[in-house]
């Protein structure tokens, strides 16, 4: 299973949100692959050398790819790994089309401000026609997550809201919020899931028992 966590817009948690997947599966005894498609800042390859210089178990594979090499790697990937997830990066047209022809579901974190949204229209109607072109026998479903929520925050209702009326991309039940232990646990190699924060790790435990299901209904 290829799971893509990716928007054009920066800065709304992808690759904070690919890394704790990773761990939160890992943890259920799943074998796992996290690709980084970011050939600038490599974020999540950096966090996977802190992880490996701890010594952390269980053992996630992390590594850098270019979004070309993916239409070559992916079928020697499923073979290998239980669940592969990608961390994408904010893109042109080009390397959307790559990771969204690589991907099983799409995974597209939105944060609650207008900015966001108006971004995630832009990633919507680029989505959908490059889903369109896909051919029909490769089955792609495509969700939308929302993240660094704020609690009873006005904007986050409102953009929730907003968010639900999409069909392409319908809005996931789990709500991330806006907590500093998704950033120290990632400087320490560890995701949530094996770090200090009870909310955390509950949100993270919800959203793999969403997405588990989705998989298991594929």
């Amino acid at each position: 299973m290829i799971l893509a966590v990716t928007n054009l817009k920066g800065g709304v948690g992808k690759t904070t949100i690919a890394i704790n997947l990773a761990v939160e599966f890992a943890l259920r005894g799943k074998k796992v692959c996290l690709i980084d498609l970011d050939e600038g800042q490599k974020s999540a390859l950096v966090w996977g050398e802190n992880r490996a210089e701890s010594d952390r178990k269980p053992f996630i594979k992390v590594e850098s790819q270019a979004a070309k090499q993916l239409f070559y790697n992916i079928p020697s990937l499923k073979e290998t790994y239980d669940l592969v997830i990608i961390d994408g990066c904010p893109t042109l047209a080009e390397v959307q089309s790559r990771i969204i022809w690589a991907a099983d579901i799409i995974l597209v974190p939105v944060k609650p401000s207008e900015l966001d949204y108006r971004s995630f229209e832009q990633f919507l109607e680029q989505y959908t026609r490059l889903a369109a072109e896909r051919p029909a026998e490769r089955k792609l479903l495509g969700f939308t997550l929302l993240n660094g929520v704020v609690s009873n925050s006005n904007i986050a209702k409102n953009i929730e809201e907003a968010l639900g009326h999409y069909e392409q991309l319908p809005l996931l039940k789990t709500r991330l919020g806006q907590r500093i232990s998704y950033a120290e646990s990632i400087s320490d190699g560890v995701g949530v899931s094996e770090y200090k924060d009870p909310k955390a790790k509950s949100e993270m435990a919800g959203l793999v028992d969403e997405i588990e299901k989705i998989i298991a209904n594929f």
